[in-house]
Protein backbone atom coordinates (compact mmCIF):
# COMPACT_ATOMS: atom_id res chain seq x y z
CA UNK A 1 0.00 0.00 0.00
CA UNK A 2 1.31 3.13 -1.05
CA UNK A 3 0.42 5.94 1.36
CA UNK A 4 3.67 7.90 1.73
CA UNK A 5 3.32 11.68 2.06
CA UNK A 6 3.13 13.95 -0.88
CA UNK A 7 6.25 16.45 -1.22
CA UNK A 8 6.14 20.13 -2.41
CA UNK A 9 7.50 18.79 -6.27
CA UNK A 10 4.47 16.16 -6.00
CA UNK A 11 1.96 19.22 -5.14
CA UNK A 12 3.52 21.58 -8.18
CA UNK A 13 3.55 18.02 -10.66
CA UNK A 14 -0.82 18.10 -9.59
CA UNK A 15 -1.19 21.84 -10.36
CA UNK A 16 0.81 21.78 -13.76
CA UNK A 17 -1.43 18.57 -14.77
CA UNK A 18 -4.79 20.66 -13.78
CA UNK A 19 -3.27 23.76 -16.17
CA UNK A 20 -2.57 21.44 -19.08
CA UNK A 21 -6.02 19.90 -18.45
CA UNK A 22 -7.76 23.08 -18.28
CA UNK A 23 -5.72 24.62 -21.40
CA UNK A 24 -6.64 21.45 -23.51
CA UNK A 25 -9.58 21.10 -23.09
CA UNK A 26 -10.22 24.91 -23.61
CA UNK A 27 -12.00 27.55 -21.48
CA UNK A 28 -15.60 27.74 -21.37
CA UNK A 29 -18.60 29.78 -19.92
CA UNK A 30 -22.01 28.79 -21.19
CA UNK A 31 -21.39 26.10 -23.41
CA UNK A 32 -23.50 23.05 -24.62
CA UNK A 33 -25.50 21.56 -21.52
CA UNK A 34 -24.71 24.50 -19.34
CA UNK A 35 -27.24 26.12 -21.08
CA UNK A 36 -29.63 23.85 -19.29
CA UNK A 37 -28.38 22.69 -15.98
CA UNK A 38 -27.44 26.34 -14.90
CA UNK A 39 -31.28 27.14 -15.20
CA UNK A 40 -32.22 25.82 -11.63
CA UNK A 41 -29.12 27.91 -9.66
CA UNK A 42 -30.84 30.84 -11.69
CA UNK A 43 -33.96 30.55 -10.83
CA UNK A 44 -32.57 30.13 -6.98
CA UNK A 45 -30.75 32.47 -7.61
CA UNK A 46 -33.44 35.03 -8.73
CA UNK A 47 -37.31 34.66 -8.27
CA UNK A 48 -37.96 36.90 -11.06
CA UNK A 49 -35.58 35.24 -14.11
CA UNK A 50 -37.59 34.15 -17.06
CA UNK A 51 -40.71 34.07 -15.26
CA UNK A 52 -42.91 33.28 -18.50
CA UNK A 53 -40.16 30.78 -19.53
CA UNK A 54 -41.78 27.23 -19.51
CA UNK A 55 -38.83 24.97 -19.30
CA UNK A 56 -37.17 27.18 -16.26
CA UNK A 57 -39.94 26.82 -13.85
CA UNK A 58 -42.37 24.48 -15.06
CA UNK A 59 -40.43 21.27 -15.62
CA UNK A 60 -38.77 19.02 -13.02
CA UNK A 61 -34.87 20.04 -13.16
CA UNK A 62 -33.15 16.26 -12.07
CA UNK A 63 -29.66 17.70 -11.16
CA UNK A 64 -30.64 19.51 -7.73
CA UNK A 65 -27.17 19.44 -6.41
CA UNK A 66 -25.72 20.62 -8.93
CA UNK A 67 -28.43 23.78 -9.14
CA UNK A 68 -27.09 24.55 -5.31
CA UNK A 69 -23.34 24.51 -6.33
CA UNK A 70 -24.52 26.84 -9.02
CA UNK A 71 -26.48 29.14 -6.78
CA UNK A 72 -23.14 29.14 -4.18
CA UNK A 73 -20.87 30.40 -7.06
CA UNK A 74 -23.44 32.61 -8.37
CA UNK A 75 -23.42 34.27 -4.38
CA UNK A 76 -20.06 34.50 -4.24
CA UNK A 77 -18.98 36.27 -7.73
CA UNK A 78 -19.72 36.76 -11.37
CA UNK A 79 -20.57 33.38 -12.44
CA UNK A 80 -17.91 33.85 -15.67
CA UNK A 81 -15.06 33.56 -13.29
CA UNK A 82 -16.61 31.52 -10.49
CA UNK A 83 -17.47 28.97 -12.85
CA UNK A 84 -14.19 28.74 -14.27
CA UNK A 85 -12.39 29.07 -10.74
CA UNK A 86 -14.95 25.62 -9.62
CA UNK A 87 -13.67 23.94 -12.72
CA UNK A 88 -9.99 24.89 -11.82
CA UNK A 89 -10.30 23.27 -8.37
CA UNK A 90 -12.29 20.18 -9.80
CA UNK A 91 -9.38 19.64 -12.52
CA UNK A 92 -6.89 20.22 -9.35
CA UNK A 93 -9.07 17.24 -7.43
CA UNK A 94 -8.87 14.98 -10.24
CA UNK A 95 -5.35 15.50 -11.16
CA UNK A 96 -4.72 14.26 -7.32
CA UNK A 97 -6.56 11.39 -7.68
CA UNK A 98 -4.19 10.58 -10.92
CA UNK A 99 -1.31 11.42 -9.10
CA UNK A 100 -2.41 8.77 -6.40
CA UNK A 101 -3.50 5.81 -8.89
CA UNK A 102 -0.37 6.66 -10.94
CA UNK A 103 1.75 6.39 -7.63
CA UNK A 104 -0.41 2.59 -6.49
CA UNK A 105 0.15 1.39 -10.28
CA UNK A 106 3.76 2.31 -10.92
CA UNK A 107 5.16 3.10 -7.61
CA UNK A 108 8.67 5.14 -8.30
CA UNK A 109 7.56 5.43 -11.96
CA UNK A 110 4.49 6.98 -11.40
CA UNK A 111 5.04 10.54 -13.08
CA UNK A 112 5.31 9.15 -16.34
CA UNK A 113 2.05 7.33 -15.88
CA UNK A 114 0.52 10.43 -14.53
CA UNK A 115 2.00 12.85 -17.26
CA UNK A 116 0.97 10.21 -20.37
CA UNK A 117 -2.55 10.70 -18.00
CA UNK A 118 -3.12 13.73 -18.07
CA UNK A 119 -1.80 14.02 -22.44
CA UNK A 120 -4.68 11.58 -22.92
CA UNK A 121 -7.20 13.55 -21.22
CA UNK A 122 -6.40 17.03 -22.29
CA UNK A 123 -4.57 16.81 -25.66
CA UNK A 124 -5.59 13.82 -27.02
CA UNK A 125 -9.33 14.14 -25.58
CA UNK A 126 -10.60 10.65 -25.14
CA UNK A 127 -13.12 10.69 -23.30
CA UNK A 128 -15.07 13.64 -25.49
CA UNK A 129 -16.36 10.56 -27.47
CA UNK A 130 -16.67 7.53 -25.12
CA UNK A 131 -19.42 4.98 -24.77
CA UNK A 132 -22.51 6.38 -26.20
CA UNK A 133 -20.83 9.83 -26.54
CA UNK A 134 -21.44 10.33 -22.40
CA UNK A 135 -18.39 13.07 -21.22
CA UNK A 136 -16.28 11.92 -18.74
CA UNK A 137 -13.66 14.60 -18.37
CA UNK A 138 -15.90 17.27 -20.95
CA UNK A 139 -13.65 20.16 -19.73
CA UNK A 140 -16.55 22.70 -18.62
CA UNK A 141 -18.46 22.76 -15.53
CA UNK A 142 -21.49 20.11 -15.74
CA UNK A 143 -22.78 17.51 -13.26
CA UNK A 144 -20.97 14.80 -15.07
CA UNK A 145 -18.00 16.35 -14.66
CA UNK A 146 -18.60 17.05 -11.02
CA UNK A 147 -19.39 13.67 -10.59
CA UNK A 148 -16.56 12.30 -12.60
CA UNK A 149 -14.00 14.52 -10.82
CA UNK A 150 -15.09 13.31 -7.13
CA UNK A 151 -15.46 9.28 -8.56
CA UNK A 152 -11.73 9.41 -9.53
CA UNK A 153 -9.92 10.75 -6.09
CA UNK A 154 -12.64 8.50 -4.49
CA UNK A 155 -11.75 5.28 -5.52
CA UNK A 156 -8.10 6.43 -5.77
CA UNK A 157 -8.06 6.91 -1.65
CA UNK A 158 -10.16 4.18 -1.56
CA UNK A 159 -7.24 2.02 -2.90
CA UNK A 160 -5.06 4.05 -0.38
CA UNK A 161 -7.14 2.88 2.51
CA UNK A 162 -7.89 6.51 3.21
CA UNK A 163 -11.56 5.47 4.26
CA UNK A 164 -13.72 8.32 5.40
CA UNK A 165 -12.72 10.54 2.66
CA UNK A 166 -13.42 7.97 0.07
CA UNK A 167 -16.76 7.61 1.37
CA UNK A 168 -17.05 11.46 0.87
CA UNK A 169 -15.97 11.67 -2.47
CA UNK A 170 -18.22 8.63 -3.16
CA UNK A 171 -20.84 10.10 -1.96
CA UNK A 172 -20.48 13.65 -3.89
CA UNK A 173 -20.25 11.39 -7.22
CA UNK A 174 -23.83 10.01 -6.49
CA UNK A 175 -24.96 13.15 -5.02
CA UNK A 176 -24.16 15.29 -7.94
CA UNK A 177 -25.50 12.73 -10.66
CA UNK A 178 -27.98 10.17 -10.52
CA UNK A 179 -26.45 7.95 -12.92
CA UNK A 180 -23.35 7.92 -11.48
CA UNK A 181 -25.35 6.97 -8.48
CA UNK A 182 -26.56 3.82 -9.92
CA UNK A 183 -23.47 2.21 -12.00
CA UNK A 184 -21.43 3.06 -8.58
CA UNK A 185 -23.58 0.76 -6.10
CA UNK A 186 -22.21 -2.22 -7.71
CA UNK A 187 -18.44 -1.09 -7.75
CA UNK A 188 -18.59 0.48 -3.99
CA UNK A 189 -20.32 -2.73 -2.96
CA UNK A 190 -17.04 -4.73 -4.42
CA UNK A 191 -14.89 -2.55 -3.51
CA UNK A 192 -16.65 -2.51 0.34
CA UNK A 193 -16.01 -6.92 -0.16
CA UNK A 194 -13.04 -7.00 -1.37
CA UNK A 195 -11.47 -5.05 1.74
CA UNK A 196 -13.60 -5.43 4.43
CA UNK A 197 -11.93 -8.53 5.99
CA UNK A 198 -8.79 -6.54 6.27
CA UNK A 199 -10.38 -3.23 6.98
CA UNK A 200 -12.39 -4.50 9.71
CA UNK A 201 -15.89 -3.33 10.68
CA UNK A 202 -14.94 0.26 12.09
CA UNK A 203 -12.84 1.33 8.77
CA UNK A 204 -15.65 -0.38 6.42
CA UNK A 205 -18.56 1.72 7.87
CA UNK A 206 -16.59 5.51 7.82
CA UNK A 207 -16.50 4.54 3.86
CA UNK A 208 -20.21 3.31 3.86
CA UNK A 209 -21.85 5.70 5.99
CA UNK A 210 -21.41 9.03 4.02
CA UNK A 211 -21.84 7.31 0.80
CA UNK A 212 -25.07 5.99 2.02
CA UNK A 213 -26.19 9.88 3.40
CA UNK A 214 -25.21 11.05 0.35
CA UNK A 215 -26.60 8.60 -1.59
CA UNK A 216 -29.55 9.20 0.08
CA UNK A 217 -30.20 12.67 -0.58
CA UNK A 218 -30.62 12.30 -4.46
CA UNK A 219 -32.15 8.58 -4.00
CA UNK A 220 -35.25 11.13 -2.13
CA UNK A 221 -35.26 13.36 -4.36
CA UNK A 222 -35.35 10.76 -7.06
CA UNK A 223 -38.39 8.94 -5.41
CA UNK A 224 -39.95 12.58 -4.95
CA UNK A 225 -39.89 13.27 -8.24
CA UNK A 226 -40.70 10.06 -9.22
CA UNK A 227 -44.03 9.84 -7.31
CA UNK A 228 -45.38 12.25 -9.71
CA UNK A 229 -44.46 10.55 -12.32
CA UNK A 230 -47.24 9.30 -15.63
CA UNK A 231 -46.51 5.75 -16.32
CA UNK A 232 -43.82 4.95 -18.56
CA UNK A 233 -45.28 4.18 -22.01
CA UNK A 234 -44.24 3.62 -25.12
CA UNK A 235 -45.04 7.18 -26.42
CA UNK A 236 -42.71 8.28 -24.25
CA UNK A 237 -40.12 6.16 -24.80
CA UNK A 238 -40.39 6.81 -28.49
CA UNK A 239 -40.22 10.37 -28.16
CA UNK A 240 -36.83 9.74 -25.61
CA UNK A 241 -35.15 6.81 -27.52
CA UNK A 242 -35.99 7.51 -31.02
CA UNK A 243 -36.53 11.58 -31.26
CA UNK A 244 -34.45 13.29 -28.81
CA UNK A 245 -31.53 11.46 -27.44
CA UNK A 246 -31.22 8.40 -29.94
CA UNK A 247 -27.02 9.24 -29.71
CA UNK A 248 -27.44 8.11 -25.73
CA UNK A 249 -30.30 5.16 -25.61
CA UNK A 250 -29.79 3.77 -29.21
CA UNK A 251 -26.57 1.49 -29.80
CA UNK A 252 -26.77 1.43 -33.74
CA UNK A 253 -25.74 5.10 -33.61
CA UNK A 254 -22.63 3.77 -31.76
CA UNK A 255 -19.66 3.57 -34.25
CA UNK A 256 -18.84 0.07 -34.19
CA UNK A 257 -15.19 0.30 -33.71
CA UNK A 258 -15.81 2.97 -30.91
CA UNK A 259 -17.41 0.03 -28.71
CA UNK A 260 -14.72 -2.30 -29.91
CA UNK A 261 -11.97 -0.41 -28.71
CA UNK A 262 -13.35 0.62 -25.96
CA UNK A 263 -13.57 -3.26 -24.80
CA UNK A 264 -9.97 -3.97 -26.17
CA UNK A 265 -8.11 -1.43 -24.62
CA UNK A 266 -10.31 -1.29 -21.35
CA UNK A 267 -9.59 -5.58 -21.26
CA UNK A 268 -5.93 -5.40 -22.42
CA UNK A 269 -5.84 -2.75 -19.84
CA UNK A 270 -7.42 -5.05 -17.21
CA UNK A 271 -5.03 -7.61 -18.39
CA UNK A 272 -2.17 -5.05 -17.67
CA UNK A 273 -3.62 -4.33 -14.32
CA UNK A 274 -3.79 -7.78 -13.17
CA UNK A 275 -0.04 -8.85 -14.42
CA UNK A 276 0.93 -5.54 -11.72
CA UNK A 277 -0.92 -6.91 -9.01
CA UNK A 278 0.73 -10.57 -9.24
CA UNK A 279 3.50 -9.04 -8.89
CA UNK A 280 3.33 -6.68 -6.19
CA UNK A 281 0.12 -8.49 -4.51
CA UNK A 282 -0.51 -5.11 -3.27
CA UNK A 283 -4.17 -4.75 -1.22
CA UNK A 284 -4.25 -1.15 -3.25
CA UNK A 285 -3.71 -2.51 -6.65
CA UNK A 286 -6.75 -5.35 -5.69
CA UNK A 287 -8.86 -2.48 -5.29
CA UNK A 288 -7.71 -1.21 -8.99
CA UNK A 289 -8.60 -4.39 -9.93
CA UNK A 290 -11.89 -4.87 -8.52
CA UNK A 291 -13.13 -1.60 -9.74
CA UNK A 292 -11.73 -1.91 -13.51
CA UNK A 293 -13.49 -5.21 -13.69
CA UNK A 294 -16.64 -4.20 -12.09
CA UNK A 295 -17.20 -1.14 -14.07
CA UNK A 296 -16.54 -3.31 -17.41
CA UNK A 297 -19.71 -5.51 -16.20
CA UNK A 298 -21.75 -2.87 -15.09
CA UNK A 299 -21.12 -1.38 -18.70
CA UNK A 300 -21.74 -4.55 -20.61
CA UNK A 301 -25.03 -5.38 -18.85
CA UNK A 302 -25.63 -1.71 -19.58
CA UNK A 303 -25.00 -1.67 -23.14
CA UNK A 304 -26.79 -5.21 -23.04
CA UNK A 305 -30.20 -4.03 -22.00
CA UNK A 306 -30.04 -1.01 -23.89
CA UNK A 307 -30.20 -3.62 -26.76
CA UNK A 308 -32.41 -6.20 -25.76
CA UNK A 309 -34.63 -2.85 -23.94
CA UNK A 310 -34.60 -5.47 -20.71
CA UNK A 311 -35.68 -3.30 -18.28
CA UNK A 312 -37.10 0.65 -19.06
CA UNK A 313 -35.57 2.03 -15.40
CA UNK A 314 -32.52 0.48 -16.34
CA UNK A 315 -32.35 2.19 -19.84
CA UNK A 316 -33.26 5.22 -18.61
CA UNK A 317 -30.16 5.64 -15.73
CA UNK A 318 -27.68 5.13 -18.53
CA UNK A 319 -26.13 2.25 -16.63
CA UNK A 320 -22.91 2.71 -18.64
CA UNK A 321 -22.06 5.96 -17.55
CA UNK A 322 -18.98 5.20 -15.60
CA UNK A 323 -17.42 2.80 -18.25
CA UNK A 324 -14.55 5.27 -18.93
CA UNK A 325 -13.39 3.95 -15.09
CA UNK A 326 -12.50 0.98 -16.42
CA UNK A 327 -10.58 2.94 -19.57
CA UNK A 328 -8.43 5.39 -17.25
CA UNK A 329 -7.45 2.82 -15.27
CA UNK A 330 -6.76 0.38 -17.71
CA UNK A 331 -4.84 3.21 -19.84
CA UNK A 332 -2.57 3.54 -16.75
CA UNK A 333 -2.05 0.01 -16.14
CA UNK A 334 -0.96 -0.47 -20.06
CA UNK A 335 1.78 2.74 -19.95
CA UNK A 336 3.44 0.96 -17.00
CA UNK A 337 3.93 -2.07 -18.58
CA UNK A 338 4.76 -0.70 -21.30
CA UNK A 339 6.83 1.20 -19.93
CA UNK A 340 8.67 -1.60 -18.19
CA UNK A 341 9.06 -3.46 -21.81
CA UNK A 342 12.48 -2.46 -22.46
CA UNK A 343 13.39 -3.97 -19.04
CA UNK A 344 12.94 -7.71 -20.58
CA UNK A 345 16.46 -7.41 -22.82
CA UNK A 346 19.62 -8.18 -21.88
CA UNK A 347 21.07 -5.66 -24.48
CA UNK A 348 23.74 -2.25 -23.91
CA UNK A 349 21.81 0.13 -21.91
CA UNK A 350 21.55 2.26 -25.09
CA UNK A 351 19.00 -0.45 -26.82
CA UNK A 352 16.72 -0.67 -23.54
CA UNK A 353 16.97 3.05 -23.41
CA UNK A 354 15.85 2.56 -27.55
CA UNK A 355 13.20 0.08 -26.35
CA UNK A 356 11.77 2.06 -23.57
CA UNK A 357 11.25 5.73 -26.41
CA UNK A 358 9.13 3.32 -28.62
CA UNK A 359 7.20 1.37 -25.60
CA UNK A 360 6.22 4.85 -24.36
CA UNK A 361 5.76 6.28 -27.27
CA UNK A 362 3.75 3.76 -29.08
CA UNK A 363 0.83 3.91 -26.49
CA UNK A 364 0.95 7.78 -26.37
CA UNK A 365 0.79 7.33 -30.45
CA UNK A 366 -1.80 5.11 -30.46
CA UNK A 367 -4.31 7.18 -28.33
CA UNK A 368 -3.63 10.05 -30.14
CA UNK A 369 -4.26 8.63 -33.41
CA UNK A 370 -7.65 6.96 -32.06
CA UNK A 371 -8.91 10.47 -30.65
CA UNK A 372 -7.81 12.62 -33.42
CA UNK A 373 -8.51 9.78 -36.47
CA UNK A 374 -6.81 11.58 -39.28
CA UNK A 375 -5.16 14.78 -38.46
CA UNK A 376 -3.57 16.79 -41.32
CA UNK A 377 -0.71 19.42 -41.63
CA UNK A 378 0.64 21.13 -38.72
CA UNK A 379 -1.26 20.16 -36.44
CA UNK A 380 -0.85 16.43 -36.80
CA UNK A 381 2.96 17.25 -36.19
CA UNK A 382 1.95 19.63 -32.94
CA UNK A 383 -0.68 16.91 -31.31
CA UNK A 384 1.76 13.58 -31.94
CA UNK A 385 4.85 15.53 -31.05
CA UNK A 386 3.50 16.47 -27.71
CA UNK A 387 2.28 12.90 -27.20
CA UNK A 388 6.04 11.84 -28.08
CA UNK A 389 7.77 14.35 -25.93
CA UNK A 390 6.88 12.59 -22.52
CA UNK A 391 8.62 9.43 -23.16
CA UNK A 392 11.17 10.69 -25.20
CA UNK A 393 12.30 13.08 -22.68
CA UNK A 394 12.03 10.55 -19.47
CA UNK A 395 13.87 7.97 -21.61
CA UNK A 396 17.11 10.66 -22.16
CA UNK A 397 16.71 11.74 -19.35
CA UNK A 398 17.51 7.97 -17.48
CA UNK A 399 19.82 7.01 -20.55
CA UNK A 400 21.71 10.68 -19.74
CA UNK A 401 21.58 9.64 -16.18
CA UNK A 402 23.13 6.62 -16.69
CA UNK A 403 26.22 8.02 -18.53
CA UNK A 404 26.98 10.62 -15.72
CA UNK A 405 25.49 13.32 -17.48
CA UNK A 406 23.48 16.55 -15.71
CA UNK A 407 21.66 18.85 -16.67
CA UNK A 408 21.55 22.35 -13.95
CA UNK A 409 17.92 22.62 -12.68
CA UNK A 410 16.85 25.31 -14.67
CA UNK A 411 17.34 23.37 -18.02
CA UNK A 412 16.41 20.53 -16.66
CA UNK A 413 13.98 17.95 -18.80
CA UNK A 414 10.90 18.67 -16.59
CA UNK A 415 11.08 22.49 -17.14
CA UNK A 416 11.28 21.59 -21.25
CA UNK A 417 8.87 19.44 -21.34
CA UNK A 418 6.88 21.68 -19.07
CA UNK A 419 6.70 24.49 -21.35
CA UNK A 420 6.26 22.45 -24.40
CA UNK A 421 3.59 21.12 -22.86
CA UNK A 422 1.95 24.16 -22.06
CA UNK A 423 2.58 25.74 -25.56
CA UNK A 424 0.73 22.47 -27.15
CA UNK A 425 -2.18 22.59 -24.82
CA UNK A 426 -2.95 26.35 -25.14
CA UNK A 427 -2.85 26.00 -29.32
CA UNK A 428 -5.02 22.68 -29.05
CA UNK A 429 -7.50 24.16 -26.38
CA UNK A 430 -7.63 28.19 -26.76
CA UNK A 431 -7.66 27.99 -30.51
CA UNK A 432 -9.22 24.86 -31.44
CA UNK A 433 -11.89 24.27 -28.78
CA UNK A 434 -12.13 27.60 -26.18
CA UNK A 435 -15.79 29.57 -26.60
CA UNK A 436 -14.27 31.85 -23.65
CA UNK A 437 -12.77 34.67 -26.31
CA UNK A 438 -16.04 34.24 -28.84
CA UNK A 439 -14.45 31.59 -30.72
CA UNK A 440 -16.62 28.07 -31.41
CA UNK A 441 -20.31 29.45 -31.00
CA UNK A 442 -23.14 28.78 -32.44
CA UNK A 443 -24.71 30.74 -35.26
CA UNK A 444 -27.18 32.17 -33.31
CA UNK A 445 -24.91 33.90 -30.94
CA UNK A 446 -25.28 36.74 -33.37
CA UNK A 447 -29.12 37.74 -32.02
CA UNK A 448 -27.95 38.28 -28.59
CA UNK A 449 -27.62 41.70 -28.43
CA UNK A 450 -30.22 42.72 -30.91
CA UNK A 451 -32.85 40.76 -28.48
CA UNK A 452 -31.52 41.94 -25.67
CA UNK A 453 -31.75 45.33 -26.57
CA UNK A 454 -34.63 45.70 -28.97
CA UNK A 455 -37.22 43.28 -27.33
CA UNK A 456 -39.38 43.90 -24.34
CA UNK A 457 -38.30 41.98 -21.47
CA UNK A 458 -41.65 40.01 -21.04
CA UNK A 459 -41.16 38.65 -24.61
CA UNK A 460 -41.53 34.90 -25.37
CA UNK A 461 -39.75 33.55 -28.36
CA UNK A 462 -40.42 31.08 -31.22
CA UNK A 463 -37.49 29.46 -32.07
CA UNK A 464 -36.04 26.64 -34.55
CA UNK A 465 -36.06 23.15 -33.59
CA UNK A 466 -32.07 23.12 -33.31
CA UNK A 467 -30.06 23.24 -30.28
CA UNK A 468 -28.59 26.89 -31.13
CA UNK A 469 -30.98 28.75 -29.81
CA UNK A 470 -30.80 27.36 -26.34
CA UNK A 471 -28.02 30.36 -25.81
CA UNK A 472 -30.85 33.19 -26.10
CA UNK A 473 -32.55 32.39 -22.54
CA UNK A 474 -29.27 32.67 -20.48
CA UNK A 475 -27.45 35.52 -22.24
CA UNK A 476 -30.27 37.35 -23.81
CA UNK A 477 -32.69 37.17 -20.48
CA UNK A 478 -35.60 36.01 -22.86
CA UNK A 479 -38.14 33.20 -22.54
CA UNK A 480 -38.46 30.21 -25.18
CA UNK A 481 -41.86 28.50 -26.10
CA UNK A 482 -39.87 25.63 -26.56
CA UNK A 483 -36.21 24.53 -27.56
CA UNK A 484 -34.77 21.62 -28.98
CA UNK A 485 -31.90 21.08 -26.23
CA UNK A 486 -33.30 21.87 -22.96
CA UNK A 487 -35.18 18.37 -22.38
CA UNK A 488 -37.42 17.41 -19.26
CA UNK A 489 -37.05 14.08 -17.50
CA UNK A 490 -40.69 13.38 -16.37
CA UNK A 491 -42.41 11.51 -18.60
CA UNK A 492 -45.43 13.68 -18.29
CA UNK A 493 -43.17 16.70 -19.24
CA UNK A 494 -41.38 15.23 -22.31
CA UNK A 495 -45.03 14.92 -23.97
CA UNK A 496 -45.69 18.51 -23.28
CA UNK A 497 -42.35 18.91 -24.76
CA UNK A 498 -43.29 17.54 -28.06
CA UNK A 499 -46.27 18.79 -28.29
CA UNK A 500 -45.19 22.57 -27.62
CA UNK A 501 -42.29 21.25 -30.74
CA UNK A 502 -44.71 19.99 -32.67
CA UNK A 503 -46.92 23.00 -32.74
CA UNK A 504 -44.53 25.22 -33.19
CA UNK A 505 -43.52 23.59 -36.27
CA UNK A 506 -47.00 22.16 -38.03
CA UNK A 507 -46.32 18.72 -37.30
CA UNK A 508 -49.25 16.28 -36.19
CA UNK A 509 -48.38 12.52 -34.55
CA UNK A 510 -44.55 11.05 -34.60
CA UNK A 511 -42.13 12.36 -37.77
CA UNK A 512 -38.43 12.77 -37.56
CA UNK A 513 -36.26 15.43 -36.18
CA UNK A 514 -35.74 16.49 -39.75
CA UNK A 515 -39.45 16.75 -40.40
CA UNK A 516 -40.05 19.30 -37.69
CA UNK A 517 -37.29 21.56 -39.10
CA UNK A 518 -38.84 21.77 -42.44
CA UNK A 519 -42.20 22.13 -40.86
CA UNK A 520 -40.61 24.86 -39.20
CA UNK A 521 -39.47 26.34 -42.53
CA UNK A 522 -43.30 27.12 -43.21
CA UNK A 523 -43.95 28.84 -40.35
CA UNK A 524 -46.86 31.26 -41.22
CA UNK A 525 -49.01 34.48 -39.74
CA UNK A 526 -51.89 31.97 -38.93
CA UNK A 527 -49.62 29.32 -37.24
CA UNK A 528 -47.73 32.04 -35.02
CA UNK A 529 -51.14 33.76 -34.22
CA UNK A 530 -51.93 30.51 -32.52
CA UNK A 531 -48.46 30.24 -30.82
CA UNK A 532 -48.95 33.66 -29.48
CA UNK A 533 -52.96 32.13 -28.27
CA UNK A 534 -51.29 28.84 -26.82
CA UNK A 535 -48.48 29.87 -25.51
CA UNK A 536 -48.09 33.66 -24.92
CA UNK A 537 -45.39 33.92 -27.30
CA UNK A 538 -44.40 37.67 -29.25
CA UNK A 539 -42.37 37.23 -31.47
CA UNK A 540 -41.00 34.46 -33.98
CA UNK A 541 -37.37 33.86 -35.64
CA UNK A 542 -36.99 32.79 -38.53
CA UNK A 543 -33.97 31.98 -40.95
CA UNK A 544 -32.75 34.58 -43.59
CA UNK A 545 -32.42 32.00 -46.44
CA UNK A 546 -34.76 29.29 -46.91
CA UNK A 547 -38.10 30.16 -45.17
CA UNK A 548 -40.84 29.17 -47.16
CA UNK A 549 -43.99 30.22 -45.13
CA UNK A 550 -45.78 33.92 -45.77
CA UNK A 551 -45.04 36.13 -42.87
CA UNK A 552 -47.21 39.00 -44.14
CA UNK A 553 -48.90 40.91 -41.44
CA UNK A 554 -46.06 40.72 -38.97
CA UNK A 555 -43.93 43.59 -38.54
CA UNK A 556 -40.00 42.47 -39.06
CA UNK A 557 -38.46 44.06 -35.69
CA UNK A 558 -34.39 42.42 -35.56
CA UNK A 559 -32.69 41.36 -39.14
CA UNK A 560 -29.00 39.59 -38.82
CA UNK A 561 -27.01 37.72 -41.17
CA UNK A 562 -28.58 34.96 -40.52
CA UNK A 563 -32.01 35.39 -39.26
CA UNK A 564 -35.03 37.49 -38.87
CA UNK A 565 -37.40 38.02 -36.16
CA UNK A 566 -41.18 39.44 -36.21
CA UNK A 567 -43.75 40.33 -34.06
CA UNK A 568 -46.59 38.72 -34.10
CA UNK A 569 -50.25 40.68 -33.81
Amino acid sequence: MNRSKMDRSTYLWIVFGSIVIMLGKGLFFLHSNQHQYFLLGLRLSDPGFLPKDWFTWHTTHYHQAFGYLLWLLNLVGPLKVTTLAAQFGLTLLLCFGLVVLSRTIAGAGWRLVFMASVLWIAIASIFDMDLGFLNFFSGYLQPSEVAAAFLVAGVALFATDRMLAAGILTGLSGLFHGSFLLSLSPVVAVLALVRAKDLGLRKTVSFLLPVALLWGINVTFVLWARAGMSSVDDRFLNILFHFRSPHHYDVSYWPLAQIAGYFLFAVLGGIALLMIYLKNRQPGLKVLLAAGVTSIIVTTLGMLAVMIHLNKTITLAVPWRIGPLAFLLGLMALIHVFDKLGNYTNRSSVVKTMGKVFARTGILAAGGFWAWRAPKGLESLLRFGWLAFVPACNALKTWMGKKGITFKPVLSVELVLAVSLASGAAYNGLKNRSNIFKANQPKAIELVEPVKNMLPKDAVLVVPPTADFVVLRILARRALVVDFKCFPVVPSQIKEWYKRLSDVCGISGAAPPWRFLLGYLNMDTNRAVMLRRLYGATHVIVFSQGHRGDLSGMEEVVKTRHFRIYKIP
